[in-house]
């Protein structure tokens, strides 16, 4: 017995650098695993994610016709283990019951490495909302008869819907529907793209992986007949937060503050600090606000160090603390979210 490799997936972080994100779990879905145990199919796990290996002795492959081949897939659910994920990661989601979706379909890419999602990182693009065996599209503009459609990953219709000119609302039945990636579509704009799988209701998933196999940029055919030699590995990235460093710095030992500064210290890169003035604590004390002028990237270990001097020019602290992922404060203004890692100084 002896294995190919067909096809891997790798998962990394911007935020960890050169370090591997290692806070994710690859996990086939309860289809995904009869396919495997009867195409002769492992999954072995590798460093930053896992490849699929093939039995060569397995001849099952050689009974799927070309369209077979075009809807062959192998779904994985994507766990996030760490609790902070979310924290210091670009990729914010207000909309409840929905799951991020990665799919190799149409992906882009060279040299068998392609990208995972829409785009080189992870993004709401990748968003979809959840659905079960049914649930019920609002129109935004009801008032005349139309017609929708639900169409699948190769853009084909598999159901139609006619609305009549009094209905407010689209009802997507989906009982006969295998799960999977779907869009509602009308004329020619998708309106949402969803998730078939009713069982994501009740599991911690964050999001999963479509694999078609098949694929022209896979090369699995010509792997299969062992025509060429290396597979294709599929890339899902995830990109760092910045967010808008803000010192509170506190006298303690020290008379006063208020001719304080920040500058860009050793390895320190070129962002300025402004002075916001003065805010009350919680405690009391009165601290002097800075704040970074744009955001910064969020690094596992930062090259960004600031130091504090006096007025005169005399450094007071020579490496100021750099952010906790644990804490990031989200604060809307303007109309628009800004992110914050807030640090406490004494002096």
């Amino acid at each position: 017995m002896g294995y190919t490799k067909l096809i891997g997936i790798e998962v990394d972080h911007e935020y960890f650098g050169d370090n591997f994100f290692s806070a994710f779990k690859i996990v086939a879905d309860k289809e995904t695993k009869k396919l495997l145990h009867n195409y002769g199919l492992q999954v072995k796990k590798r460093p930053k994610g896992i490849y699929i290996a093939w039995d060569k002795e397995n001849e099952a492959f050689s009974t799927l016709n070309v369209e077979d081949q075009k809807i062959f897939k192998l779904s994985f659910y994507l766990e996030i283990s760490d609790p902070f994920f979310q924290n210091y990661t670009q990729l914010d989601s207000n909309t409840p019951n929905g799951v991020f979706c990665f799919s190799n379909a149409g992906t882009e890419g060279a040299d068998h490495r392609y990208f995972l999602g829409r785009s080189q990182y992870a993004s709401l693009e990748d968003y979809c909302i959840l659905a079960g065996d049914s649930f019920m599209y609002e129109r935004e503009d009801s008032g005349s008869a139309e017609t929708y459609t639900i169409v699948n990953h190769l853009g084909e219709s598999v159901s139609e819907i006619q609305i009549t000119e009094n209905q407010k609302k689209v009802p997507l039945k989906l009982t006969d529907l295998p799960n999977g990636v779907y869009a509602l579509r009308k004329q020619e704009n998708d309106l949402l793209n969803f998730y078939k799988d009713a069982s994501l209701f009740w599991k911690p998933v964050f999001g999963v992986i479509e694999l078609y196999p098949f694929d022209e940029t896979t090369g699995i055919t010509d792997l299969l007949n062992g025509t060429i030699s290396g597979f294709t590995t599929y890339i899902l990235s995830f990109k760092a937060r910045s967010t808008i460093w803000r010192y509170y710095i506190i006298p303690k030992h020290r008379s006063g503050v208020d001719d304080v500064k920040i500058s860009n210290g050793r390895n320190g890169g070129p962002i300025s600090f402004i002075k916001k003035g003065h805010q009350r604590l919680s405690d009391g004390s009165e601290a002097v606000v800075f704040d970074s002028e744009s955001a910064i990237r969020l690094e596992q270990s930062t090259v960004n160090m600031y130091q504090l001097k006096s007025g005169t020019g005399t450094t007071l602290i020579n490496a100021l603390p750099t952010p906790s992922v644990n804490f990031i404060n989200a604060k809307k203004e303007h109309n628009q979210q800004h992110f914050y890692s807030e640090m406490y100084v004494y002096l």
